[in-house]
C-alpha cells in the first residue's frame, strides 16, 4: 500500500485532486448559514492560534464537501446533529492541516516556483486535446473562473506540495526492522478456533464462608491493595441553589423581557407533523407486492377507516406503529427526500401514497403544520421561564457567595461553630461536613467535583477557600483535617475485604473444578462427555487472529484465551483461566500457522505497511502535541452553535 502511495507521489497527489474538485464544485455555492454576518465575511477567522488561521470561507468549503458525502452515503437523510458533528470535524481537520504546514516550514521545507509550475502543467484540465498546456491566456481564464485568480491556484498548489514533502519526510524517518514485520505478519495470518466451556462462579455448589481468621490473613497478605491515599475532610458553607430556586419569584415581565431580547433563539423552520404506514420490501416481499397491498389499505382509509387503527395493525415501522404511525413534527432535511416531498406537499389531513422509498412503501398523512418564524411566547413560556430562573439563580448565588466570604472574613475565629452560626442566619445557606475523601474520589454529598477537591487539597488545616462553584451551588470551604496516606485498619475496609475474599475463594473453586475436568480429558475422556457430566454447554468460536481475536462472552479474559490458543497446537487444551464471571477451559480445534516462504514474498509489502502506520502515528502524535501547546481559539458563534471543539471561545479575532 505504501509503495503504491509513494509511486503516486511522483505525480499529482490524490489529496490535491480532492481539493481541486471540491473548489470547482463549490466555487458558485451559496454562502452557508453558519458563515459570520460580520466585518470580514468569508475571510473572518473561524479558528486561530498565533499566526495560524482558518477562515469561515475555508470552513464553508470543507463542510459543504463533507455534507455532500454524508447525504450520498445516507441516501439524503441528514440531521442537525450530524450537521453539527461535521462542522466540528471539518474545522478540526482544517486546523490540523494548518499545524502540519507550519511544522513543515519550521523544519526548513519549502516549495520553489519551478515545482509549482511543474505541478500546474500536470493538471489534466489545463491541457488541450493533444495533451499540451492550454497556454497562458486560457490558464488565467480557467484559474480565475475556478479559484478566483491564478495566484490562488498557485498558492493552493504550493501548500499541497509542501504537505507532500512533509509527509514524505515523516515516512522516510519511520524505521521498521524485519523482526517487527515478521511479528506483524504472524499476528495477521496465524489463526485459531476453539471449543470451550465456561463455569460461572454463581453456579459453584459449595457455600463460600469468610471466617474471621481467614479474613484477617487475606487482608494481611493483600493490605497494599487497600492503601488509602491522602484524605481530607472539610466543612463548607453552601449557597444551596435548590433552595434558591424555590424562593425566587419569576415575574411575567422578566419572562417577556427575555423573550423579546432573545427571539432568535426561538426561530423555527417550517415543520409538519405526519404519520405513516410502512410495509418493508426485500426477499419476503417485492416493491410491487407492497404497493398492491397498500393500495388496498389506502382504499380502506378513503372509505372512512381510521388511519391510527390501521397503522397500529399493519405498519412495519416498529418505532412508530404503537403511536398510530405518528412521527411528530419535523423540518425539511430530516427525512428521506421522497417521504419529505410527500409530507410537506400535502394539505393538513390529506393522505398521500402509496409511494416507494429506500425503506419500503409508505402511505403518509400530514396531520399538522407549523410555519417558519418565531415561536409564540405561549409555546415556549416554560423554556423561557427556566432560562430566566437559571440566570437569576446564578446571579443571586454568586452574589451570595461573595457576601458569605465577606462575613467569614469578619469572624473573630473560624470554626465549625462560627460557620454553622452563619448558616443559621441565612435562609438559603447551609453548613455541611464531608466524610474524608481523596483527591480523585467522589465527595460524599457533593459528587464528582474536581474544583471542590482541588480547593480542599490546596488548604492548610483551619484555612478557608475562595468561593468554589459546585454542582449544588457556590461553596466556601474550611479544612478540618488531613489524613496522611496509610494502610487502613481492617475494620475500615472490612466489607471490601470480605467481598474480595469471597470472590477469591469462588474463583479457586471454579478453577479447581475445571482443572479436574482437564485432567479427565487428558486421561482419555472426550471433551463433550466431560462437559456434559458437569452440566456445561460446549461452545464453538469462529476463527480469529491476534489482531482481531475476541470472544465477547469472556469479556476481559478474551484476549488471554486468544493469545494462549495461538501458542498451542490443534487438539491441545488451554486453561483453565479465570474471567470476571467464572472460569474457562478450551480445546484448540483449528490452527493455521504462518507460511515462511509466503512471508518472504510479502515481506517488503509488510514493511511498507508498517512504515506507513508509523508515519501516521508520528503525524497524529505531532498534531496532538502542537494542539496542547497552542491556545486555539474559536469564534464564539461556532462554540455556541455546534460545540465539540477542543479550544476556547472568543468573541474577538486575531
Amino acid at each position: 500500500m505504501l509503495k503504491i502511495l509513494r509511486e503516486n507521489l511522483k505525480s499529482l497527489s490524490w489529496i490535491l485532486w480532492i481539493v481541486i474538485v471540491v473548489f470547482v464544485l463549490l466555487v458558485f455555492a451559496e454562502v452557508d448559514a453558519f458563515a459570520p454576518q460580520q466585518s470580514g465575511g468569508r475571510n473572518a477567522p473561524a479558528a486561530w492560534a498565533g499566526d495560524l488561521k482558518v477562515t469561515f470561507g475555508e470552513l464553508e468549503q470543507a463542510y459543504r464537501a463533507a455534507e455532500r458525502r454524508a447525504r450520498e452515503q445516507r441516501q439524503g437523510e441528514f440531521t442537525s446533529e450530524m450537521s453539527d458533528l461535521l462542522r466540528a470535524q471539518s474545522l478540526q481537520q482544517l486546523m490540523d492541516q494548518k499545524i502540519v504546514l507550519a511544522e513543515a516550514k519550521n523544519i526548513g521545507l519549502s516549495v520553489s516556483d519551478r515545482e509549482v509550475r511543474k505541478a500546474i502543467l500536470d493538471i489534466p484540465w489545463l491541457k488541450d486535446s493533444d495533451g499540451e498546456f492550454v497556454g497562458p491566456e486560457q490558464y488565467r481564464t480557467l484559474a480565475t473562473r475556478n479559484f478566483g485568480s491564478p495566484l490562488a491556484l498557485e498558492e493552493l498548489m504550493r501548500e499541497d506540495l509542501l504537505l507532500r514533502k512533509f509527509e514524505q519526510a515523516l515516512q522516510d524517518s519511520a524505521f521498521v526492522v524485519e523482526e517487527d514485520a515478521e511479528r506483524a505478519y504472524r499476528e495477521e495470518v496465524e489463526r485459531a478456533s476453539i471449543r470451550y466451556v465456561t463455569l460461572l462462579s454463581r453456579s459453584v455448589v459449595d457455600d463460600v464462608d469468610t471466617p474471621e481468621d481467614e479474613l484477617q490473613t487475606f487482608f494481611e497478605e493483600n493490605q497494599e491493595e487497600y492503601r488509602l491515599p491522602e484524605q481530607r475532610s472539610v466543612g463548607y458553607l453552601l449557597v444551596d441553589e435548590v433552595l434558591l430556586r424555590q424562593s425566587l419569584d419569576i415575574s411575567d415581565e422578566s419572562i417577556q423581557t427575555y423573550y423579546d431580547a432573545n427571539q432568535a433563539d426561538f426561530q423555527q423552520d417550517e415543520e409538519v407533523r405526519a404519520r405513516h404506514i410502512l410495509l418493508n420490501t426485500g426477499a419476503q416481499r417485492s416493491a410491487e407486492q407492497a404497493l398492491t397491498e397498500l393500495q388496498a389499505v389506502r382504499a380502506r382509509i378513503d372509505a372512512g377507516e381510521d388511519f391510527d387503527a390501521l397503522a397500529r395493525q399493519l405498519s412495519e415501522d416498529q418505532g412508530s406503529k404503537d403511536r398510530g404511525g405518528d412521527l411528530g413534527f419535523f423540518p425539511r432535511g430530516r427525512m428521506n427526500p421522497q417521504f419529505e416531498e410527500a409530507a410537506f406537499g400535502a394539505d393538513v389531513d390529506e393522505v398521500v401514497g402509496p409511494f416507494e422509498t429506500p425503506f419500503g412503501v409508505h402511505i403518509v398523512q400530514t396531520t399538522a403544520r407549523r410555519d417558519a418564524g418565531i415561536r409564540p411566547l405561549a409555546e415556549v413560556r416554560s423554556q423561557v421561564r427556566s432560562r430566566v430562573l437559571n440566570e437569576q439563580v446564578e446571579t443571586v448565588a454568586q452574589g451570595a457567595s461573595g457576601e458569605v466570604l465577606a462575613s467569614v472574613e469578619q469572624l473573630a475565629e473560624v470554626s465549625e461553630d462560627s460557620f454553622s452560626a452563619l448558616a443559621d442566619e441565612e435562609q438559603n445557606i447551609r453548613y455541611l461536613v464531608t466524610e474524608p475523601f481523596g483527591r480523585q474520589d467522589p465527595i460524599p454529598g457533593v459528587g464528582l467535583a474536581q474544583d471542590f477537591a482541588s480547593a480542599a487539597f490546596e488548604l492548610e488545616v483551619g484555612e478557608i477557600s475562595e468561593p468554589v462553584d459546585t454542582p449544588r451551588g457556590w461553596a466556601l470551604l474550611y479544612l478540618k483535617d488531613i489524613r496522611e496516606p496509610r494502610v487502613p485498619e481492617l475494620s475500615e475496609v472490612e466489607n471490601r475485604v470480605r467481598q474480595a475474599l469471597r470472590l477469591d475463594k469462588q474463583e479457586r473453586q471454579v478453577l479447581d473444578q475445571l482443572q479436574s475436568a482437564r485432567q479427565r480429558i487428558e486421561g482419555g475422556e472426550d471433551f463433550e462427555t466431560v462437559a456434559a457430566s458437569l452440566d456445561l454447554d460446549v461452545k464453538q468460536s469462529g476463527p480469529w487472529n491476534a489482531s482481531f481475536g475476541r470472544i465477547p462472552e469472556l469479556s476481559t479474559a478474551s484476549s488471554e484465551v486468544v493469545q494462549q490458543a495461538l501458542t498451542l497446537e490443534e487438539g491441545t487444551l488451554g486453561g483453565p483461566l479465570s474471567y470476571p464471571l467464572g472460569g474457562v477451559l478450551f480445546e484448540v480445534t483449528e490452527r493455521v500457522r504462518m507460511d515462511e516462504e509466503e512471508f518472504e514474498e510479502r515481506k517488503e509489502n509488510v514493511i511498507d505497511s508498517l512504515r506507513f502506520q508509523e508515519y501516521q502515528r508520528q503525524r497524529d502524535s505531532l498534531i496532538a502535541e502542537r494542539r496542547r501547546e497552542l491556545d486555539i481559539k474559536y469564534a464564539r458563534q461556532l462554540v455556541e452553535s455546534i460545540g465539540g471543539l477542543d479550544g476556547g471561545g472568543d468573541a474577538g479575532a486575531p
